[in-house]
Order: structure tokens, then sequence, then C-alpha cells
């Protein structure tokens, strides 16, 4: 999976892509898949278990299945003030945001930012990552499935 974001961020150019994954109840998302250039902090770890209320603007975006493409951070609508505050945290110049769906519900979602220029978004990008995020979609679904089966091999061994 790495590898497969690592190669998407090196052909949009950008300084980090990623993948988060939203907990079923949708109030909390994880950064579970991360690849940074050099010199561009990562959040992996920063970024685990944080709640969805203080991004609602992001939130309700990606909900209705929307690609949330953002050239300039400071451009961001009033509504999006919390937003704001987080992607000024980490640096963020421009960024693209596009949900992961499995079986028509948000699962994730897969982003990509730059810390060190603006990137203006092009229709092209956004249909490129759906399509991307597509792959990922499934690629998370045949993780998940191998985890299951591993882990119901393993409880068989021990009942045995």
């Amino acid at each position: 999976m790495l590898s497969l974001i690592k190669m998407a961020g090196e052909y949009f150019q950008v300084d980090r892509s990623y993948i988060f994954q939203f907990s079923e109840d949708m109030q909390t998302r994880s950064l579970t898949h991360e690849c940074c250039t050099a010199g561009v902090k990562p959040q992996k770890e920063r970024l685990r278990d944080q709640s969805l209320t203080n991004l609602p603007w992001w939130t309700e975006k990606l909900k209705s299945k929307s690609c949330i493409p953002i050239s300039e951070t400071d451009s961001l609508p009033p509504e999006a003030e919390g937003e704001k505050r987080e992607f000024k945290t980490q640096n963020l110049s421009s960024l693209i945001y596009v949900p992961i769906i499995k079986e028509g519900q948000l699962i994730g979602a897969l982003g990509f930012d730059t810390v060190k220029q603006k990137v203006e978004w092009t229709k092209a990008h956004e249909t490129h990552l759906f399509i991307l995020a597509e792959l990922i979609s499934s690629a998370l679904t045949s993780c998940q499935a191998e985890e299951a089966l591993n882990t119901s091999s393993r409880e068989q061994l021990l009942l045995v």
C-alpha cells in the first residue's frame, strides 16, 4: 500500500501522500499510511484517533463523496476555520482529498499535500485520484479480509 501512495505522490509531485481511515462510528480518523519527501515532517503519530468534530467542513465534504481541492489554505471559507488551523499547524500550502468508499460507505480519505509550493488542482487530478481511491479501497478491503482470516486461524490453533 505504501509503495502505491509513494508512487502517486511522486507522480503528482507533492510533499506528502497519505491515507486516513475513519472509525466505524465516523467519530475519529487515523492516519494509517504516509509517505513524505525529504525535509517534510511526518504526521502519522500526531494524527492518530483524531476527532472529526474539529473538522466539520472537511468531514461533510467527504461524506457527500466530494473531492476537496485546496490550492491555497488561506482561501478556505470561514466555515472551515478548524481545518485552516489544522492545515497551518502542518505548514501546508496546497492539498487535495478524495473520499475512499467501500460498498457505498465512506471509510477514509486519500490525501496529498505540499509544503514547499502551491498547486492548482485540475479536474484531471481529481479524476486520477478518484480512480486511485477505488484501487485503495479494494486493497484495504483485501488487507482487512486477510487480517480477519489470519486472526480466525490463530484463534482456531489456540483451541486445538
